[in-house]
C-alpha cells in the first residue's frame, strides 16, 4: 500500500493507519485551534467532538500533527502544542 500524506509548513509527513490522510483543510483547522488557544489541551474524543469527526479519523489528524512536531501527547493521552511546555501534577 503506498504511503498517504499531508503536507504542513512544507514538510511532508506520512500518515500511519490504514485510513486515508487527513486533508490539508482540516489539518489547517486542527492547527488554527491551537495557536489561537495555545494551552489547549484535547483528547481523542473531545477532538473528534469539536471537528465533528468519528475517533478513528480524529486520531490520524492529532498523530499527523505530532509526526510534524506541531503536537505533542501528554503522558495523560491529551494532545498539546509542541512547542508548549506540558507541566504534570504527580
Amino acid at each position: 500500500m503506498p504511503a498517504r500524506g499531508a503536507v504542513i509548513d512544507g514538510q511532508a509527513t506520512r500518515s500511519t493507519g490504514t485510513g486515508p490522510a487527513p486533508s490539508d483543510l482540516m489539518l489547517q483547522r486542527a492547527k488554527s485551534e491551537f495557536l489561537e488557544m495555545p494551552g489547549l489541551r484535547l483528547t481523542i474524543r473531545q477532538a473528534a467532538r469539536l471537528w465533528a469527526l468519528d475517533a478513528r479519523d480524529c486520531e490520524r489528524l492529532l498523530d499527523t500533527l505530532v509526526e510534524a512536531r506541531f503536537l505533542s501527547r501528554a503522558r495523560d493521552g491529551a494532545y498539546v502544542r509542541g512547542d508548549v511546555r506540558i507541566l504534570q501534577h504527580q
